[in-house]
């Protein structure tokens, strides 16, 4: 129980970590601190929880059965918080406020779905070879 929360620790600190640098990083800089950012993490993470930063990532070790239900569960919990920490930090870092969420009319590009897309696959690509 003990390896697990420490895993889990590890992958939530990881994508809040990259999360904060994707949402704080200023416009000139944001490659290359989203790059970097995600580098480190996966350096500093990958001895203790293999690093994988994405539900999608632990699906596909899911999906290999490489990992058991309820670590799969936990990873993603701990995943998906550190997302909504991340992306709250980057906020506050920014000096902006935290009011909730509300319902947005933009729509969303089919470049960030693409963009997004190969990013996901080339995280999986990494841990799968």
């Amino acid at each position: 129980m003990k390896a697990t929360f420490t895993k889990a620790l590890a992958e939530f600190l990881g994508v809040c970590v990259f999360v904060t640098a994707i949402t704080a990083s200023e416009l000139a800089f944001k490659p290359i601190a989203i790059a970097s950012t995600l580098a480190v993490m996966i350096l500093l993470t990958s001895p203790i929880s293999g690093s994988h930063l994405n539900p999608v990532v632990s699906l596909y070790f899911y999906a290999k059965r490489q990992m058991l239900t309820g670590t799969f569960l936990t990873y993603v919990a701990a995943q998906i918080a550190g997302a909504f920490a991340g992306a709250a930090l980057g906020v506050m870092l920014l000096g902006g406020k935290l009011v909730g969420f509300s319902a947005s009319t933009a729509e969303v590009s089919t470049a960030a779905l693409v963009g997004e897309a190969l990013a996901t696959a080339g995280l999986v690509w990494v841990f799968a070879t």
